[in-house]
C-alpha cells in the first residue's frame, strides 16, 4: 500500500490513524505499507507555518506532525531498517539526490 505524500493532507479530524487502520484491515497479513509524512520535526517552524497557511484554504490543508505521531502510524506493523528516516536516509550514497529535513518516510510489512 503506498501512501506517499498523502497523509499530510489527512487532518486530525479525519482520524488519521483510524483511517490506516481501516486500509490495514482490508490487506492481508505480509502486505507492505509505505508512508512519507511531512514533519514539524526539523524545518524551521516559520517555513512550516507559511506552507499550513498557504494551503489552509485548499481543498485539502496540510498538517505537518512530529516524528512521534507519524511512527504511531507504524504501530503493529514490523518497520523494515532503516526505519522511519528521512527518504534520502534510506539507502544514502553519493548520487547528488536532494536532501531534505521536511519529511519522514518508511516502509513496513503487517505481520
Amino acid at each position: 500500500m503506498l501512501l506517499v505524500a498523502l497523509f499530510h493532507f489527512i487532518q486530525d479530524t479525519e482520524d488519521p490513524a483510524g483511517l490506516l487502520a481501516q486500509f490495514l484491515d482490508a490487506v492481508p497479513s505480509g502486505s507492505y505499507l509505505v508512508l512519507s509524512h511531512l514533519t514539524t520535526d526539523g524545518p524551521p517552524a516559520e517555513g512550516v507555518a507559511r506552507t499550513e497557511a498557504a494551503y489552509r484554504d485548499a481543498t485539502s490543508p496540510m498538517t505537518f506532525r512530529p516524528r512521534a505521531t507519524i511512527a504511531s502510524f507504524f504501530d503493529g506493523l514490523d518497520l523494515v531498517e532503516p526505519g522511519l528516516v528521512r527518504p534520502w536516509q534510506w539507502h544514502p550514497g553519493d548520487d547528488g539526490s536532494p536532501r531534505t529535513e521536511w519529511l519522514y518516510g518508511g516502509v513496513a510489512r503487517k505481520p
